[in-house]
């Protein structure tokens, strides 16, 4: 799951928070660039999609979302699109 996160990220462009190297096998944080992460959440939500909201007002430039457990790849291949479009 860590691998089809890295190229779908890699692929529309858009930066996760850590180096590849460093990378948690069960959690991916984006960077949301300019964008709002509460906007994006929301519209997420507002699909049935549930990531972590931001700590705090300083950190609204980033998502978190798991990929472990009983998540399978064809929750991510749901998840990706859905966040790609979100952000847009």
């Amino acid at each position: 799951m860590r691998r089809r996160v890295d190229a779908w990220a890699e692929a529309c462009g858009l930066e996760l928070a850590a180096p590849a190297d460093r990378r948690a096998q069960m959690l991916s944080v984006l960077r949301t660039g300019d964008r709002s992460a509460t906007g994006i959440i929301e519209r997420l939500h507002e699909q049935g999609v549930a990531v972590a909201a931001p700590l705090d007002d300083r950190s609204d430039r980033a998502i978190a979302f798991g990929h472990m457990a009983d998540l399978e790849l064809g929750d991510l291949d749901t998840l990706l699109p859905l966040l790609r479009d979100a952000m847009n």
